[in-house]
This record gives C-alpha cells, sequence and structure tokens, in this order.
C-alpha cells in the first residue's frame, strides 16, 4: 500500500507542482516585465497619460529623446537628432548649425520618463534626469509629433522646464 500512495504522489503530486512552479516563473517574469515599463507613467492630475498611442511616434519620441540627451558634443547632438525634427526646429533649435569648438558639453541621460498626451493630441510631456558635465539636472520637454510625408516628425519642441545653464561651459 505504501508503495501505491508513492506512486500516487509521483504522478499526481509532481505533475502539480512542476506546474505551480511554472505558473510561479512565468508570473515574476511578467511582474519584472510590468516593472520595467514604470520608466512609463500615468499622470492622473493633468492631460497626459499612458494610452494606445502610434508605436511609431512612441518610438521617434523616445529615439529623439535618447540622441538628445546623450552626446559628447553638441555637433553630435545635432547629428543624433536631426532625422527627428522638422526644418523649422532644426532651425530653431540650430541643430543644423556647426558648434563652435570652444563649447565643452557632455551629456548623459540617468532617466527618461514619457507621458503620453491625450488620444490623438500627439503631444508627449517627457523628463529626463541627466548629467551635463557632470552636473546632475532635470529638463522638461514638451513634444508635438505631426506626419510628414507618411512619416511621425517632431514638429514642435517647448521647454517649459530647464535647469541647465549651458552658458558656464564654453572658453
Amino acid at each position: 500500500m505504501n508503495r501505491d500512495v508513492s506512486q500516487i504522489v509521483k504522478v499526481i503530486l509532481a505533475p502539480f507542482l512542476l506546474g505551480v512552479i511554472v505558473t510561479a516563473i512565468v508570473f515574476m517574469l511578467f511582474s519584472m516585465n510590468k516593472s520595467n515599463d514604470s520608466t512609463t507613467k500615468k499622470s492622473s492630475d493633468s492631460s497626459y497619460s499612458k494610452v494606445n498611442s502610434d508605436k511609431y511616434e512612441e518610438q521617434l519620441v523616445n529615439d529623439f529623446v535618447t540622441g538628445y540627451t546623450n552626446y559628447n558634443s553638441l555637433n553630435e547632438r545635432n547629428e543624433n537628432v536631426k532625422g527627428y525634427v522638422s526644418n523649422s526646429v532644426k532651425k530653431e533649435f540650430g541643430f543644423n548649425e556647426k558648434a563652435p569648438s570652444n563649447i565643452n558639453l557632455k551629456m548623459e541621460s540617468k532617466s527618461i520618463k514619457v507621458w503620453y498626451g491625450k488620444p490623438n493630441s500627439h503631444k508627449y510631456l517627457v523628463m529626463v534626469k541627466d548629467s551635463l558635465n557632470g552636473d546632475e539636472k532635470t529638463d522638461v520637454l514638451e513634444l508635438h509629433v505631426s506626419t510628414k510625408n507618411n512619416k511621425p516628425i517632431i514638429d514642435k519642441i517647448s521647454l517649459p522646464i530647464s535647469s541647465a545653464d549651458t552658458s558656464k561651459y564654453g572658453n
């Protein structure tokens, strides 16, 4: 009889325990993916919230912000962002200009958080914690995306808050 109980345990209990273990692992992996999404936040007290926005726009915004906040020189930054912005933005922010050689700027982003605007608003609010020549700071950008030639492009950048004082980095 003892042998029969042992067989029942092996046949019934072992697969059950294996199923519980696999379920726990899947749950942990799902939870880790959810926590990795914490850089994209929902803001309940403003007009910005996480919505099902166009994936191409989201990618454009993320790629632009990464290029805009990670560079070893202004010329590198300008090259990084040119393909993501309209001609008017290039002109307004000098992305087509060659930076003077006496300006020594190096930026590295530490954290990027993006809030997506109301559905079909094509607005994005971005908060970036970064380091500019070793000085920690936080920048907030508002971006507007439009479509030109069936391709999303950033056509407006507003800098409502910027803690950067770049004048002290020139020679």
